[in-house]
């Protein structure tokens, strides 16, 4: 759980600074980005909300609060472990009291044989000893709350600097995908093949991508495939999906190629800007089937086709299913147009997450905090020795031992202080 230290400060600027260090403040961005997140997650594009400037100053604003939280915490903390503290036996203490003869020093060496740290005050005909022990479970208790500022911290980091986006890249394609958020540096990415394995039923069992990447000098060839991406000077490289790309190219009367294109699924190519009509490939089938031709009788290419259609102005003119190699040609216009051949292409995402260090660094000292805090559990001891004319008695308090365990501390303490000082825990 988190911990707040309290304090009275003074000052209105104190105050300000007082309201924005507290917990409430703490709890309430916390659910208030929860809460954005949910809604953004099921309603809106994630990224036009996870990457506008008033959800990053929100975020920046709860690393603030938890930074000045922890910091309040660390202070308190920091006198705590440099003396002993005196303190009053609340209402959740547990007391108890008997007759004994038995000096201050004497309860000194015996709480100190029991690992206590240990801090002696005359009051008059009174002393007092202070003790304590698990401090490092406070700090335990500290450092789960410094753990969500480094969490916190990394996330912001993540979504400042990161980014994602994704390349399509054909057979014996390069394209260059970026290595910073900023797109200044490139790397070079080539597809040196695409495979897909089957298992037994026909049904696909992988996709594999080999790739080599290239970027000042570096050079790494990886096959990429699902839960195995590529990583490289900060990138990783991810498999998506994969699809097909299609040749078009569109020919003179003399059978000079004009212009060409790879064209994937509803892929488009102008073929006159001034009529506006273009061709788009709607659909690359593998094994055609007459009877249903958007459906292809397998993933092999036993019986490749095309379809397609012309459109002049947003209107369909045209339309149909063509082979590799056949001339298509409208009406009116001397040109012509052919789907020469045929390639896999590989679908990455390329991310960058600088942040993940930082959350992963966040999220080890949450469990090293979170098992001490658990662990170690900070005890408080007070004993005050008076003398009257009963002779000395001891009043004994205690807190940080639940249940029963207060009554086993004060018996223990009665026995070993009876048989001696120096008698161990």
């Amino acid at each position: 759980m988190l911990m707040d230290v309290k304090s009275q400060p003074a000052g209105e600027w104190r105050r300000v600074l007082y309201d924005l260090s507290s917990m409430n403040t703490g709890l309430a961005l916390m659910v208030l980005i929860a809460g954005i997140a949910l809604v953004a997650t099921l309603a809106f594009p994630q990224a036009e909300v996870f990457h506008s400037p008033w959800f990053r100053a929100l975020l920046a604003l709860f690393c603030v609060n938890i930074a000045c939280c922890t910091f309040r915490q660390f202070r308190a903390l920091w006198a705590v472990s440099r003396r002993v503290p005196r303190c009053s036996p609340s209402a959740s203490w547990q007391r108890s009291q008997w007759q004994a003869n038995i000096t201050a020093a004497e309860v000194e060496q015996f709480l100190a044989n029991c690992r206590y740290r240990v801090h002696t005050v005359q009051a008059g005909t009174e002393t007092i000893v202070y003790a304590d022990k698990g401090v490092a479970g406070r700090w335990g208790a500290a450092g789960v709350h410094l753990a969500i500022v480094v969490i916190a911290a990394g996330a912001l980091i993540g979504n400042l600097f990161g980014f994602t986006q994704s390349v399509v890249v054909g057979k014996e394609e390069a394209v260059p995908v970026p290595l910073y958020k900023t797109g200044i540096q490139q790397a070079q990415l080539t597809l040196a093949d695409f495979r897909i394995e089957y298992y037994p039923d026909g049904s696909v069992s992988e996709y594999l991508s080999d790739v080599t990447i290239a970027a000042d000098n570096e050079q790494v060839q990886q096959t990429i495939k699902i839960n195995h991406p590529l990583q490289f000077q900060g990138i990783t490289v991810y498999q998506m999906d994969y699809g097909h790309q299609v040749l078009a190219r569109i020919h003179g009367p003399d059978g000079t190629v004009l212009s060409a294109s790879w064209l994937t699924d509803d892929g488009k190519l102008v073929i006159d800007g001034e009529k506006e009509i273009t061709l788009q490939m709607i659909k690359y089938i593998p094994d055609f089937n007459p009877h249903r031709p958007a459906v292809s009788l397998s993933p092999l290419p036993n019986n490749p086709k095309v379809l397609y259609a012309f459109y002049q102005q947003n209107e369909a003119i045209d339309w149909g299913v063509a082979d590799f190699g056949q001339r298509m040609r409208l009406q009116g216009n001397d040109t012509w147009i052919e789907f020469a051949q045929v390639r896999p292409y590989s679908a990455l995402d390329v991310k960058s997450d600088p942040g993940v260090p930082v959350v992963m660094a966040g999220f080890l000292l949450l469990s090293i905090a979170f098992f001490l805090s658990m662990s170690i559990r900070y005890q408080q001891v007070q004993i005050r020795i008076s003398t009257g004319s009963k002779g000395m008695t001891i009043h004994a308090a205690v807190s940080g031992l639940a249940g029963g365990r207060g009554e086993l501390f004060f018996e223990e303490l009665e026995e070993r202080l009876t048989k001696g000082a120096s008698s161990s825990c």
